[in-house]
């Protein structure tokens, strides 16, 4: 399908709920889930009105697209940049993250539940059996062949309900609605890991010690705990000073934070290193994470699960670690230009996540 639209000489759009640009942000066009190939694979695109009248004056077969006038409300409604709105897409969408991609998707909708993953595919370049009636499992499977082919940690930079069978992938494209540029620039991240029947395995940054804060109560019906985590400042010399961790969730996942045993914010999106076995975090700067829990005592052999959350979970770097000597670790040159070093390196650990029972 995606082939279909790139090779078109040209892709007429009928937007059957608008007379004018007021009126797309109400348009039932930009919430549905296969027209968002349709307005980026061809290389040219020209918009009508529900009463078949252009809503650009250009009489020839330019790209409206690329139109000043029509670029500004495009932006708004689709939250897509301009230098994706008006490149060359016809082989599917190039030097951007999973992450930002599936932001543009969050917001859409499909008839069939299957169609979420499969309107996706040509956005990545990626292959995938189409199965109707496999239902919810076809957006997982989708994520899986990508991760497969690009792995990369803003693959696990979603919330929200996980898919039933598998708690590290979510159950739709509205779980990554929570893309943050500056979160995602210049960050290597997770790119070590396997998703297996059983859980997680992947290589990150050691998991930072956390403890319950505070909770306070959702302000109505339908809205979510808000439970605060603070690091565990015994743990400051070794991993650094952390801001606090702020979840929200509701009351089974309130129960599971107070009854563990040990909790831990893992980081996904860490800055890379010339030595791969290494990882680096800069002060001042907040990260993408994990919230980690276990009901063991704590020893080398932690058998860790994921807890989901109803918001995407950041966690600041705000100081250096007190000892940055031996293995564990290294002090860093500035990154910004700035006199003395303003991060810290740290030794890279395997992670196993196990299903929550």
């Amino acid at each position: 399908m995606y082939k279909w639209y790139a090779n078109a000489c040209l892709c007429i759009v009928h937007l059957a709920e608008s007379t004018s640009f007021s009126d797309w942000d109400r348009d039932s066009w930009f919430t549905r889930g296969w027209t968002l190939q349709e307005l980026l694979a061809p290389r040219r695109v020209k918009f009508y009105n529900k009463d078949w009248r252009p809503f650009t004056l250009s009489q020839t077969h330019d790209d409206d697209r690329k139109l000043i006038n029509v670029i500004s409300p495009l932006k708004n409604v689709t939250g897509i940049s301009k230098a994706v709105l008006t490149a060359d897409n016809s082989y599917g969408v190039y030097g951007h993250t999973f992450w930002e991609i599936m932001s543009w998707a969050s917001r859409r909708q499909t008839t069939r539940v299957e169609d979420r993953a499969y309107s996706l595919v040509g956005l990545f370049r990626a292959s995938l059996t189409i199965a109707y009636g496999e239902g919810q499992r076809a957006f997982p499977r989708f994520v899986e062949a990508i991760s497969d082919k690009q792995p990369s940690w803003d693959i696990f930079a979603w919330f929200g309900q996980p898919f039933p069978d598998h708690f590290a992938l979510p159950s739709s494209p509205a779980s990554y609605s929570g893309f943050e540029a500056d979160v995602g620039r210049d960050r290597v991240g997770v790119q070590n890991f396997a998703i297996t029947a059983h859980g997680l395995s992947l290589t990150s940054l050691p998991p930072i010690p956390v403890e319950l804060g505070s909770v306070v109560e959702p302000e109505g019906p339908g809205k979510s705990i808000h439970v605060t985590l603070k690091p565990r400042s015994d743990n400051e010399q070794s991993f650094g000073r952390f801001g606090n961790l702020v979840v929200e969730c509701g009351a089974t996942r309130l129960k599971t934070i107070q009854g563990a045993r040990q909790l831990a914010a893992c980081v996904i999106n860490h800055h890379g290193m010339r030595s791969r076995d290494k990882g680096k975090l800069v002060v001042g700067k907040d990260y993408i994470c994990f919230l980690l829990y276990s009901e063991d005592k704590g020893d080398d052999e932690t058998a860790w699960m994921k807890l989901t959350s109803d918001n995407l979970l950041r966690i600041s770097c705000l100081g250096m670690p007190e000892t940055t000597t031996g293995d564990m670790v290294t002090r860093t040159p500035g990154m910004t230009g700035q006199p003395g070093p303003d991060g810290f390196a740290l030794s890279l650990v395997t992670i196993s996540i196990q299903s929550p029972s």
